[in-house]
């Protein structure tokens, strides 16, 4: 038992420490000029770091695994459809996970456009999972960015966040209701770019 104590012990603390790492890296990255100029999503304003750390016998592609982590990142849980949707999209990328050799490691990295209550935003996010006695260890570490939207393109917006809103509502519910829901999300979202952009938008 004492054994087995020590050993989780470890794993808990390489995962800490990676996920310090990623977590630093990620917000200097975030905050370097170059990705503020060359950005098609530039951001004005970054959270907080949002660190996971975690090890176990099941992958992190899960949505349930991810979906404490999204939450995190969000203000607010009243954009449900986002958080879903989100947690869905990293769930995706990260089972290329699932493929690890038994004392292999991976890091993975990207980024989801979302609306968040009242705010556009971008979510960054790096992975890192290594496979160890037949258990995996990972850490993740995210961060929110509220959107340049007088430097966003309306429809480089919409076509990143459609994305995450066909991952963001329940499988059980009719294509309708889910067009409908769609709908009303988007309506939404070109409010709050019209009104942040300080004009009318137009279809590009």
């Amino acid at each position: 038992m004492e054994d087995r104590n020590d050993r989780d012990n470890h794993f808990s603390k390489l995962c800490e420490g990676k996920g310090e790492l990623l977590s630093k890296a990620l917000r200097d990255w975030i905050l370097e000029q170059d990705f503020m100029r060359k950005s098609k999503f530039p951001i004005i304003y970054a959270s907080e770091t949002i660190m996971r750390y975690r090890a176990e016998k099941t992958d992190i592609s899960s949505r349930e695994s991810l979906r404490e982590f999204v939450q995190g990142l969000f203000c607010s849980s009243v954009s449900e459809e986002s958080i879903a949707g989100v947690a869905a999209f990293i769930g995706n990328h990260a089972r290329e996970l699932r493929d690890l050799k038994e004392g292999q490691e991976r890091v993975l990295e990207g980024y989801a456009i979302a609306v968040d209550s009242f705010s556009l935003v971008r979510i960054d996010y790096r992975i890192w999972a290594q496979k160890c006695d037949a258990r995996y260890i990972s850490a993740a570490a995210g961060i929110r960015g509220v959107l340049d939207v007088k430097r966003t393109r309306w429809n480089d917006f919409l076509s990143a966040y459609m994305e995450i809103l066909n991952l963001g509502f329940p499988e059980d519910i009719s294509q309708e209701e889910k067009q409908e829901q769609i709908t009303k999300c988007v309506e939404k979202a070109r409010m709050l770019f019209r009104l942040f952009h300080g004009n009318l938008v137009k279809s590009e």
